[in-house]
């Protein structure tokens, strides 16, 4: 996969989450909701753990892909330092 599209993939599943989660913290605490429950359907909270689960799953992706690039680059330099 290429690293562009995974990135850009977990910033629109993060993006999407942060909306969720202002849905569903909406009917808490004298949120915007008249029935108290918005964010509470079934569709809401498989759609809110599925939408964090791809999130996360890309970031960690985007991330090993920034250290497989980069990592031994990091690796080296941290051993020249120890040897000085």
């Amino acid at each position: 996969m290429n690293y562009l599209v995974s990135l850009v993939v977990a910033i629109m599943s993060w993006i999407t989450f942060s909306t969720l989660n202002e849905l569903t913290s909406a009917s808490n605490g004298g949120g915007c909701c008249e029935t108290n429950d918005c964010g509470q359907s079934f569709f809401d909270r498989v759609f809110w753990f599925i939408n964090l689960s791809v999130a996360i799953g890309f970031t960690v992706y985007a991330i090993y892909q920034i250290y497989d690039e980069y990592g031994d680059t990091l690796k080296s330099k941290v051993s020249m330092m120890r040897k000085k």
